[in-house]
């Protein structure tokens, strides 16, 4: 699960633009599949970050910080960081697994990223007798569906 804590509060210029540039980093490797949560809109957001930061309520947080793979990376600076060596996809990636599938590990395809469609067996068309074949609908007359299991594609 990824999760990117933001302020959606334009009163802290240098905030928000942090904000929108860790939002753009993330959108760019995993589109839209991450939650995000404003501490500017929701209080209880911000109440749960600390806690889980270990941070007195007095002091103010650092957004934007995105917790992903157990971890938390606080800051723009770190986010970017992490971005520019290439390691913040793997990480993202990682999260993004099922329980008890590892990167590295074969799955149905094998690595191939794609199964053959089950209705047509690999044909692209469905024939019946005494009549004309017509496209498989199932795999868009391809004979091949993209693996379930993997998340390489």
């Amino acid at each position: 699960m990824t999760t990117l804590y933001t302020t959606n509060d334009r009163a802290e210029a240098d905030a928000y633009e942090d904000c929108n540039a860790a939002r753009a980093i993330l959108i760019s490797l995993v589109g839209t599949s991450f939650d995000e949560k404003s501490i500017s809109l929701h209080p209880y957001h911000e109440l749960e970050l600390k806690n889980a930061l270990n941070i007195p309520m007095a002091e103010v947080l650092v957004v934007p910080t995105l917790y992903v793979g157990g971890e938390y990376v606080v800051g723009i600076d770190n986010i970017m960081q992490l971005y520019k060596k290439g390691k913040l996809g793997s990480l993202l990636l990682d999260a993004a697994l099922p329980h008890g599938l590892k990167r590295d590990s074969l799955c149905t395809c094998r690595g191939g990223r794609f199964l053959v469609c089950p209705l047509c067996k690999g044909k692209g068309k469905l024939s019946r007798k005494g009549q004309e074949s017509m496209r498989c609908r199932h795999c868009s007359a391809t004979g091949l569906l993209k693996c379930p299991n993997c998340l390489y594609s």
